[in-house]
């Protein structure tokens, strides 16, 4: 997935060919991070605890960990986002 900090609003655009996740906070001091597995838990409705940037802290370009959730029940609450 792709990450845009710095933008107007906090959103989800899923194309054919990526995830692209844009995030209101500057990329400093890890507010883009934080801001991000802070969007993901509400979106997916679980704990923050429970994702985890695993590749890419630094990076635009990121992985992350959800756990508690099956990869049908995120691609769900994903596509509940298009639009």
């Amino acid at each position: 997935m792709n990450i845009h900090p710095n933008s107007q609003k906090n959103k989800i655009l899923i194309t054919d060919y990526s995830i692209e996740i844009y995030i209101k906070e500057p990329p400093t001091k890890g507010k883009a991070n934080q801001a991000l597995i802070k969007f993901l838990s509400k979106r997916f409705e679980i704990s923050s605890s429970s994702i985890k940037v695993i590749r890419g802290e630094k990076s635009k370009k990121k992985t992350v960990s959800i756990s508690g959730l099956t990869l049908q029940q995120i691609l769900e609450r994903m596509n509940e986002s298009r639009g």
